[in-house]
């Protein structure tokens, strides 16, 4: 069954669930403009799997969520993997808002962790609920070291990371080579039964 929730009746009453308020007249008109006129919407509206790839924004570790994204896009024109800043441009104001209504409607999250930095400690923690846990892989980099690791991830992703692990969702990677490996070996690539 190809298709996903895209209808802008449902997006607006969903982003008006997850703040918790009314969407000002102005957002309304920027998610029913997008809705008609977003070409990355609409192909993800229409893609039969959907990838939502989530990390440290910051060059150069976005070039690797780039890299992942293509890695999952390029399995099939029914695949749609995407980076939550390259969807819905200019519609969402609240960024908590708009990651949890794609994280609600993609059929997996492909988390790729290097560090503390980019702010992404939200997601994995929010991605801890029931909801997301079974769509949900992470890809964590490795270092050398004990002080090394401490020094890139503090207590609260190395406390997610173990539970991720714990679920066997977890996965350690030291090069972009082997983190592409590992997304193309344990990311599914069709939709959940």
């Amino acid at each position: 069954m190809a298709g996903r929730d895209t209808d802008p009746e449902r997006l607006i009453e969903d982003s008006e669930t997850y703040l918790n308020d009314e969407l000002t007249p102005e957002a309304i008109e920027r998610l029913m403009d997008a809705a008609l006129t977003d070409e990355l919407l609409r192909e993800f509206g229409y893609s039969d799997v959907a990838y939502l790839v989530i990390g440290n924004f910051d060059e150069p570790q976005k070039a690797r969520l780039r890299s992942v994204r293509n890695e999952l896009a390029d399995r099939g024109a029914s695949q749609f993997a995407f980076l939550l800043d390259e969807i819905g441009d200019q519609v969402w104001e609240n960024f908590v808002v708009k990651f949890k209504i794609f994280a609600a409607r993609v059929d997996f999250v492909v988390g790729v962790f290097e560090d503390n930095e980019g702010g992404h400690e939200l997601e994995l923690a929010e991605l801890d609920r029931e909801r997301y846990q079974q769509k949900t892989r992470v890809f964590k980099q490795d270092y050398l070291t004990v002080k090394a690791e401490r020094s890139a991830y503090d207590a609260m992703l190395a406390h997610l990371f173990e539970i991720m692990d714990n679920r066997g969702q977890l996965y350690r990677w030291e090069t972009e080579e082997e983190l592409l490996e590992l997304v193309a070996e344990h990311v599914p690539a069709s939709r959940p039964p």
